[in-house]
């Protein structure tokens, strides 16, 4: 069962005011469905990665050897679409113009 509903997904809005510390926070109550191990953890803390360097994460970084995290594939798709979820829970908008000329629920 998934612990990572869409209530229990942060919006957007609420990830860009994370701290570290809030960053940490948030995988380790995500740490089961993530398979995310302690020291995976820790490495977004040491990294100095806040809400808005989070947000900015893609599967080459988390991925990638002798890198900065250097964390499973799977599990690094695993921790995109959690970060996708998020962007897509906020009031945002990806592309300005359309928004301009159709309303869509991210407007």
């Amino acid at each position: 069962m998934s612990t990572l509903n869409a209530n229990s997904v942060p919006t957007l809005q609420v990830v860009q005011g994370w701290d570290c510390t809030d960053v940490v926070n948030f995988l380790k109550a995500s740490q089961n469905e993530l398979e995310l191990e302690d020291g995976e953890i820790e490495r977004f803390n040491t990294r100095g990665i806040n809400g808005l360097a989070f947000l900015e994460l893609n599967v080459k970084t988390l991925t990638r050897k002798r890198g900065a995290f250097e964390i499973p594939y799977g599990v690094a798709q695993k921790i995109i679409r959690l970060i996708k979820r998020s962007k897509d829970k906020g009031n945002f908008c990806y592309n300005y113009n359309i928004c301009l000329q159709t309303p869509h629920p991210h407007c």
